[in-house]
């Protein structure tokens, strides 16, 4: 298969930037979890619209219940004590709404304390910002949310078979590096199935730290015993994905999911669409 930029095997070509990997055997190929193989944000809003529906019965209609608490939650976060680690580790406000063990250690220990408190604290508040004071109807909305938001983890589609397609015999070595909450990844990694397509999976609860920190990347490559010059990473976030793994020494390959890169953004190495498109790019790479 080759190169998706139409160019000779031994380069890709992308934004007017050239990839050369000529001699430079690829040996492991890194992943993102959320919004890279796994649907992550449009589902988090459409379970956040569902959960918000009971919301009608006092004349809250769903959507502005879920704006009202998206700024509750994001406020109450930043504002926390616990900020620093959650910004650290890539917990989000919204995570911080459904988990309960985010991780091991001291700090971790610190938000898991606070976050029914958070959460009380966000769902009243929202509500409350809508002139409705109903503690009884915020416990039940917050429970609501975590039960819908947990019910369903779905992969994007080609997932498992581009996984399947890279692993075993003389294939490159697969790893999954995530940041979020212990408990969320871990149980969206086992129950859509994949954790047994890769050879390392990482996740920043468990660590303490997360991507951007070339920490993580350097972990992955290490535990996989290859060297970061033979190594990809794969991912949807400029800013984590991206700048973190760039900063590592892997090359990058960002799925763009159709948006422009911004002005003044770290540049990634190789830009492709979605997620088939990766897996054609990095088949380019296996077969030069």
């Amino acid at each position: 298969m080759g190169c998706p930029c139409g160019q000779p095997t031994g380069s890709f070509v992308l934004l007017g930037l050239r990839v050369s990997h000529q001699g430079r055997p690829l040996k492991a190929v890194l992943f993102d979890l959320d919004d890279t193989l796994l649907q992550d944000q449009p589902w988090v809003e459409e379970a956040m619209l569902l959960a918000c529906e009971p919301a009608g019965s006092v004349g809250v209609a769903p959507a502005m219940l879920s704006r009202a608490i998206r700024e509750q939650a994001r406020s109450l976060w930043g504002a926390s004590s616990t900020y620093p680690y959650c910004s650290r580790v890539g917990i989000s406000s919204w995570e911080g709404l459904v988990s309960d063990t985010p991780g091991p250690g001291t700090e971790a220990g610190a938000l898991a304390a606070w976050l029914p408190e958070y959460r009380r604290l966000a769902w009243e508040g929202a509500l409350a910002s809508l002139d409705v004071d109903d503690t009884v109807m915020a416990r039940s909305l917050s429970e609501r949310y975590r039960r819908i938001r947990r019910s369903r983890y779905r992969l994007l589609d080609g997932a498992v078979p581009i996984l399947d397609g890279l692993r075993g015999g003389p294939g490159p070595r697969l790893g999954l590096v995530t940041n979020g909450p212990s408990d969320l990844q871990h149980e969206k990694i086992d129950s859509t199935g994949i954790r047994d397509r890769f050879q390392i999976v990482l996740v920043s609860g468990d660590l303490g730290t997360g991507k951007p920190d070339p920490a993580i990347f350097d972990r992955a490559v290490a535990t996989l015993g290859v060297w970061s010059g033979s190594a990809i990473m794969v991912g949807d976030s400029l800013d984590r994905d991206i700048a973190g793994a760039r900063a590592a020494g892997l090359t990058t390959l960002w799925i763009s999911h159709g948006a422009r890169l911004p002005a003044g953004a770290i540049v990634p190495d190789l830009v492709v669409s979605d997620l088939p498109a990766a897996a054609e790019a990095i088949h380019g790479w296996l077969a030069a």
